[in-house]
């Protein structure tokens, strides 16, 4: 979830942008994940680690 929220204010800030209607979903809640529990990553993760 808290990456759905960085890609819709992201994609606001873009110059053209008039409207952004957030329908993303996701899988896991990782807001309420504790420390001490696994986190699922973003999709890009694997692919950023490549850079």
């Amino acid at each position: 979830m808290s990456e759905t929220e960085i890609a819709v204010s992201m994609t606001r800030q873009i110059d053209g942008v008039v409207a952004v209607v957030d329908e993303l979903s996701w899988l896991l809640d990782d807001e309420r994940l504790r420390p001490d529990e696994q986190a699922l990553h973003g999709v890009a993760d694997d692919w950023l680690r490549k850079l």
